[in-house]
């Protein structure tokens, strides 16, 4: 597996180089100081890089910047992207923008660097032919930001100014948020407001079914206690993308 690390301030990389050697030692690295030099690098290799560790801050070319061009090289669109910066990343656009996957903050450990990423790392080194990364989605949950399986999610609930993103057995509370706001930042194509108060994630459904006149519920692939509606309004628009759902997932 290959890494790339572009990072100016020499001991940083040469710590970060060091943990990751530690967490992952199927996973070969090669810094870089230079954000333009390393995209050059890139864009010659014949052989796949499988993640890149950026420096927010970078000479010549800021580290979101950089991240913005290796997203525009053919067969980078979902690579693995981990930024590192001195300072807790609050920029969600940033995530949604270049697919980023997590951040680290300095003075870097063990300890923040494998409770960060290590779940990245050990997926990393799965079989190529099994692979395939999660993606993450950062919400922003009180004064914290969490970070979210996006496959876990199974929709949106409205309670009065806040709304509520179930994943699995859990949900987020997104406090004084709207549901297209909610929606904007989960950033899933199959997830759709079904109700004036609900939203559902139609990949982890698995039967819709009539609850009452002109109200159905999603049966969902998993146990939940998320009661989620559609409405006689959303029913046409939501059968439609249910069955390109399940037309994908016969293919």
């Amino acid at each position: 597996m290959k890494g790339l690390i572009i990072e100016d301030e020499k001991a940083d990389a040469e710590d970060l180089h060091d943990l990751l050697r530690h967490l992952q030692p199927a996973l070969s690295c090669r810094v870089f100081e230079d954000g333009e030099i390393a995209l050059r690098y890139i864009k010659r290799q014949q052989e796949k890089i499988d993640v890149f560790f950026i420096d927010r801050k970078l000479p010549q070319m800021d580290g979101f910047t950089l991240a913005s061009k290796i997203r525009e090289i053919p067969g980078y669109t979902l690579t693995p992207i981990v930024f590192v910066t001195g300072y807790s990343m609050g920029q969600l656009d940033a995530f949604h923008e270049y697919h980023c996957y997590s951040y680290l903050v300095k003075p870097l450990t063990k300890e923040s660097v494998e409770r960060s990423i290590g779940s990245l790392l050990q997926n990393l080194d799965q079989q190529p032919a099994r692979r395939k990364m999660k993606r993450v989605i950062p919400l922003t949950i009180g004064d914290e930001l969490k970070f979210v399986d996006a496959g876990a999610i199974l929709g949106v609930e409205v309670l009065g100014r806040n709304c509520y993103v179930h994943a699995g057995k859990r949900s987020y509370p997104l406090l004084y948020k709207n549901m297209d706001t909610a929606l904007k930042e989960i950033g899933e194509p199959y997830c759709v407001r079904c109700h004036r108060s609900y939203a559902v994630n139609l990949k982890n459904v698995i039967d819709i079914q009539k609850l009452r006149r002109n109200i159905w519920a999603p049966v969902f692939s998993v146990e939940t206690t998320f009661h989620c509606e559609i409405s006689k309004s959303y029913y046409s628009k939501i059968m439609e993308l249910y069955k390109e759902v399940l037309i994908k997932d016969l293919l």
